[in-house]
């Protein structure tokens, strides 16, 4: 996965030059410290440098971790390694994350526009042609659903599902973020003020939104976090079979 985040309040229209040119990831061994031999199974490719400056050759059964052995010197005044390539493999996901939803933590629900805002579906498209393919879409529970077991409050959906149609219409995938780190309103998911229940009613509501839409992706929760692992496993679960419950196959 390779990725990059930006938004912000009056800064959603800032373009950032973002290029996901290589497509593949390279997996290397270090097999060798400098001046060492060492030796492959048949014929294998093996690299000769340091950080980012390497010389690559097709070596069969042993060889040698010196400049004499792969005809040059990659990277001067530094130590160097040989690495044996392992594999490639093909990036499945380039994700932008679009902030500026979740903004404004401070002011919940918030007025939209002041304490926070929606980026535009222009914005997924700029970066759709430098080659992104997955979005990450922050947003805050406490908007969208301003009190707990009770239907989404209408203008805060049509921003999302807005924004998450439009996206997908165009072949991209969007990651559902709530950005709440296993808190309501500052109170935690668990605790009698936020019970299990509640907590998989809102996913109950978001994956029955999205059940139709095999482009968006569930997350449960951005960074659960200073709460018993125990507490959040129960959630977690409470959460999962809820959306399974409303024949969601989103992935989650």
């Amino acid at each position: 996965i390779s990725g990059v985040q930006c938004g912000g309040i009056q800064r959603e229209q800032r373009r950032y030059d973002v290029r996901a040119t290589q497509h593949t990831s390279s997996m290397w061994l270090t097999i060798a410290k400098d001046s060492a031999t060492f030796t492959v199974s048949g014929t294998r490719t093996v690299r000769y440098g340091a950080g980012s400056t390497w010389v690559e050759k097709s070596v069969s059964g042993s060889g040698q971790c010196t400049t004499t052995f792969f005809g040059r010197h990659p990277a001067a005044g530094v130590a160097k390694v040989c690495q044996l390539l392992q594999g490639t493999g093909t990036l499945l996901w380039r994700v932008v994350s679009l902030a500026g939803a979740e903004f404004g933590e401070g002011s919940l629900p918030g007025t939209y526009s002041s304490n926070y805002i929606y980026p535009s579906a222009d914005s997924a498209t700029y970066y759709k042609n430098k080659v992104m393919n997955l979005v990450r879409l922050s947003f805050r529970c406490e908007r969208l659903q301003p009190t707990l077991n009770q239907v989404f409050d209408a203008n805060e959906l049509s921003r999302l599902t807005g924004f998450v149609n439009a996206v997908t219409a165009t072949g991209q995938t969007v990651l559902l973020d709530p950005h709440n780190y296993a808190r309501y309103y500052s109170n935690m998911i668990g605790s009698s003020a936020v019970p299990n229940s509640a907590y998989a009613d809102f996913w109950r509501r978001l994956a029955t939104q999205f059940k139709g839409n095999p482009r968006v992706i569930f997350v449960l929760m951005n960074d659960p976090n200073s709460m018993p692992t125990e507490q959040w496993l129960s959630g977690a679960n409470a959460a999962l079979a809820t959306i399974r419950s409303a024949n969601a196959s989103n992935v989650v």
